[in-house]
C-alpha cells in the first residue's frame, strides 16, 4: 500500500499551495453531497474542475482521480463515484510536497 505520494511543485507556487490544498478538503464535503443527491452532472463537473486545477500545480495522482470522477459521473456508477471519494480523502491525507 502506498503510505504517501511526493509531489515535486516549482518553489514560486508554494505561497499558492494551502490554498489549493484546502479547497481540495473541501471539494470532499461538495462531492458527497452530490453524491447523496446522485447529482451527476455537477460531480461530473467537479472532475473536470479538479483535473484543470491540479494539472496546473503538476499533482497528477488528482488528476487521475478527477478523470475517474468525470467518467464515473457521465455512466452515473455510484459505487465507482463512492470509492473514489474514499480514494481522494486517502490521497489527500498521503500528499508530501516538495519544493523544487
Amino acid at each position: 500500500m502506498i503510505t504517501e505520494y511526493l509531489i515535486s511543485i516549482e518553489k514560486d507556487l508554494q505561497p499558492l499551495v494551502p490554498q489549493f490544498m484546502r479547497e481540495r478538503k473541501a471539494d470532499i464535503v461538495l462531492i458527497e453531497k452530490l453524491w447523496a443527491n446522485s447529482d451527476y452532472i455537477s460531480l461530473q463537473q467537479m472532475g473536470i474542475s479538479l483535473r484543470r486545477k491540479a494539472s496546473e500545480f503538476g499533482f497528477d495522482v488528482l488528476v487521475d482521480i478527477a478523470n475517474e470522477i468525470e467518467q464515473l459521473s457521465v455512466i452515473k456508477d455510484r459505487l465507482g463515484l463512492k470509492k473514489i471519494v474514499t480514494k481522494y480523502k486517502r490521497v489527500l491525507n498521503l500528499i508530501k510536497i516538495q519544493y523544487v
